[in-house]
């Protein structure tokens, strides 16, 4: 018997070196002026920043920078970078970093106007709808944020971590520069690494799996196994 089957990832990605350059390109079409980017220390220390805004600069276009993103940002967190990204008049958000820089972007994506909050989203995630587009430069090998539907935060009086699923969501461009990754730590290489061997092995064994799926996975493990 025949299955339905689907796929939902982002509608433009630029993969390979210099692909960072397409901002260029991508920043008139889009008509982009004030620029929001999302990241951490960690990565702002690194000199990735900077790469990233020598680009956005030869666009002339504006920008400010959130960089006190934590690793496991609370639902308070959120709500704080939203405030951020509305005080600055932004049409468009970038993330540079890992998952929860990313995941931070996509939801502030649907906060823009002021009308919701994430605990908003926590009691109905269907509630939210894209106000701004995103635009996710991953730092790390194996996250995934930059493709999914989903964010995950914490929530510190309940002691756990919850995930917030909703299709508007889905980054709109995700650039994947192969020159923010070469100059990580080679274990941290191999740990991201080895996390995105994970992703394809768990896409692959899914129940949900299905022949575009398992053409990702495939092509994924063999590109892992190969690099890693």
């Amino acid at each position: 018997m025949n299955k339905i089957y689907f796929e939902k990832s982002p509608s433009c990605l630029y993969a390979g070196a210099g692909c960072i350059h397409q901002l260029e390109e991508l920043f008139p079409q889009h008509g982009v002026k004030m620029a929001v980017i999302f990241t951490d220390q960690g990565v702002a220390s690194s000199g990735l920043l900077k790469l990233l805004t020598d680009v956005v600069d030869k666009c002339q276009v504006s920008w400010k920078v959130y960089d006190q993103i934590p690793a496991e940002p609370s639902y308070m967190a959120v709500d704080e970078m939203a405030s951020f990204v509305r005080g600055n008049a932004a049409d468009i958000i970038i993330a540079l970093g890992g998952g929860s820089v990313m995941d931070s972007a996509k939801l502030c994506s649907m906060l823009a106007d002021h009308k919701l909050s994430v605990r908003d989203l926590l009691n109905n995630p269907k509630l939210g709808k894209k106000k701004l587009k995103t635009i996710m430069l991953p730092t790390t090998c194996g996250t995934g944020a930059e493709a999914t539907c989903n964010a995950i935060v914490a929530v510190p009086e309940e002691n756990m971590k919850v995930g917030i699923v909703n299709d508007e969501m889905i980054p709109d461009i995700v650039l994947l520069e192969p020159e923010l990754i070469r100059r990580l730590p080679p274990k941290l290489v191999a740990a991201t690494g080895v996390d995105a061997l994970t992703h394809v092995v768990e896409c692959f064994t899914s129940l949900k799996a299905n022949p575009i799926s398992d053409v990702y996975a495939g092509m994924g493990a063999k590109k892992v196994f190969h690099n890693i």
